[in-house]
């Protein structure tokens, strides 16, 4: 057993799983030395040399043993180890600055620490800042395809209107302040009642079909940046956040650029294919496809082969072809197997549409 560690025995109900609920037979609470040290950052040195000794149990995986420790052992290890280290750190500065040197140098050291934190939580709250903007004036530019409405102030809808066009229910107007109380047909400020259909989610659904109702959401939108822009007060922030969209709506616009001058090359293509293929169709030493059609018709029903007619033509004869003088009657053989065929081409057909 390796020197400064205690064997902590293992009975048989704990080496089997039975009864024993020790940290040694929990999972997670324990690892092998090696992997314990990687853990905590110390050396099996220093866990050989620790003080109180680090209790440990021996344990073979195909005949190899190794060690295992409890991690929380480890962790008690590292720190009092980092203690002990910090007491020495303090007594040597103290020997070589003196007391109140020593104060002084704790004093500057905890000042950078503070001034450090301060700069991170600034920036933290900054980029959040930055982030929670730039979120609200892309979601407003999302919406603003279509255009945008003027102003909301003074608008006012009903409440039948509400939840046929804006999906805002009579229960959920109930929470809203209605612009004169003392009528009895209720009116209700337009910017309320798009804020409430825009919280419950499926409001971009509910505008899309509306040209009308888009430009007045994105009006809304841009109505609650501006809001949100006022509160903020640093003009970097804001400018940031314009850079930051800006720069993604620039993207975009490159992107679909990009696909639009591609899609002009292929349409270019295809235009002069298709100038291509009337140049070949309108030579007059090339036959017009009605008249291919009819050449090949009328040899197929003389039974002769295509292109016999057009032969005769180009030889100045008058006479048919001698294919066309002969016709054979088929056989009656060969007749009732072309009608076998054709039954078993029509069956072939009716069962492949079933």
């Amino acid at each position: 057993m390796p020197r400064g560690y205690r064997s902590v025995s293992k009975s048989r109900s704990s080496r089997f799983g039975g009864g024993n609920t020790s940290a040694w037979n929990t999972s997670g609470m324990t690892a092998s030395l090696r992997n314990a040290c990687a853990q905590y950052g110390l050396t099996e040195e220093q866990v050989a040399t620790a003080d109180p000794p680090i209790p440990c149990q021996r344990r073979s995986c195909h005949g190899n043993s190794y060690a295992v420790v409890k991690l929380s052992d480890m962790a008690a290890l590292k720190s009092r180890l980092a203690k002990r280290a910090a007491e020495e750190n303090k007594r040597a500065l103290i020997e070589e600055l003196g007391e109140e040197g020593y104060e002084r140098k704790v004093a500057e050291e905890k000042a950078e620490r503070e001034a450090v934190e301060e700069a991170a939580r600034a920036k933290g709250e900054r980029d959040a800042a930055t982030r929670g903007l730039a979120s609200a004036l892309e979601k407003a530019m999302d919406a603003s395809g279509d255009g945008i409405a003027d102003a909301l102030e003074g608008k006012t809808i009903g409440k039948t209107a509400a939840k046929t066009e804006w999906n805002v229910k009579p229960h959920e107007l109930e929470c809203l302040a209605p612009v004169d109380p003392s009528k009895k047909i209720l009116k209700y400020r337009l910017a309320d009642v798009i804020r409430a259909a825009d919280r419950k989610g499926d409001i971009r659904a509910r505008v899309g079909g509306s040209a009308s109702r888009q430009k007045l959401y994105a009006r809304y939108l841009h109505d609650e940046f501006d809001a949100r822009r006022e509160g903020v007060g640093d003009e970097s922030i804001v400018r940031a956040a314009y850079d930051e969209i800006r720069g993604k709506i620039a993207n975009a616009v490159e992107v679909k650029a990009a696909a639009a001058e591609r899609a002009k090359a292929e349409l270019t293509k295809e235009e002069r294919r298709l100038a291509a293929f009337d140049e070949l169709s309108s030579d007059g030493k090339k036959r017009s496809a009605a008249t291919a059609a009819a050449t090949e018709a009328a040899a197929a029903e003389a039974g002769a082969p295509e292109g016999a007619e057009d032969e005769n033509v180009e030889n100045g004869s008058r006479r048919p072809s001698a294919v066309k003088k002969r016709k054979v009657a088929p056989s009656s053989a060969a007749a009732a197997g072309s009608r076998r065929s054709g039954s078993r081409r029509r069956n072939a057909e009716v069962s492949y549409a079933e």
